[in-house]
């Protein structure tokens, strides 16, 4: 629950910012989403979707971030 409060607390200081930062992740993220779906063999839409479902599945916990973005 602190942490849930920290980020809480995080956020609330410049929700515009944190917005952004979303917007920005998400519309870098869309190309490599499609890339991805061609090289799987599977319609970029289909791609897309699962992208979407999982992220409102991952991104909803409160969670630091996973996976090569994060790193880089």
């Amino acid at each position: 629950m602190n942490r849930s409060r920290h980020y809480l607390r995080q956020w609330q200081e410049n929700p515009v910012s944190e917005l952004l930062a979303g917007a920005v992740a998400t519309f870098a993220l869309i190309p490599e989403v499609i890339a991805f779906s061609f090289t799987a063999g599977v319609d970029p839409q289909i791609g897309l979707f699962a992208s979407f479902v999982i992220s409102m599945s991952i991104g909803s916990q409160l969670c630091p971030p996973i996976g090569a973005q994060f790193w880089v």
